[in-house]
């Protein structure tokens, strides 16, 4: 078990927050290791709130590729099924229904735009 934490040192400490004690912050030392600069020097927090940033739009442009896939095969389940005698496409409740999956699927495709 040593050997697998060789880079680590033996301090390790989860400490509570004044007024966010529901959010545990770790504090890990690495011992002779090796760190690269990111950033400009002087704009630490503000590449750090940039990389947040784009984190957080790669997770809406992931969340919205799923909403859409979902769409693409709810479309192509409903139009290559019938019930009673028509498509189920045709059906009233499925066109309500799919047609409030387009409203909420085409602006989460296009979150920059709203």
């Amino acid at each position: 078990m040593r050997a697998n934490r060789a880079a680590f040192t033996d301090k390790a400490a989860v400490e509570g927050q004044v007024g966010n004690r529901s959010n545990a912050s770790s504090e890990v030392e690495f011992d002779a290791a090796e760190g690269f600069l990111v950033g400009q020097i002087g704009r630490g927090i503000a590449t750090i709130l940039e990389m947040g940033m784009h984190t957080r739009l790669d997770c809406a442009n992931g969340s919205a590729g799923i909403t859409r896939a979902v769409l693409t095969h709810a479309l192509h389940h409903t139009r290559e099924r019938s019930a009673f005698g028509r498509r189920r496409v045709e059906q009233p409740a499925v066109m309500l229904m799919t047609h409030r999956w387009r409203l909420i699927a085409n602006p989460a495709a296009h979150p920059m735009s709203h």
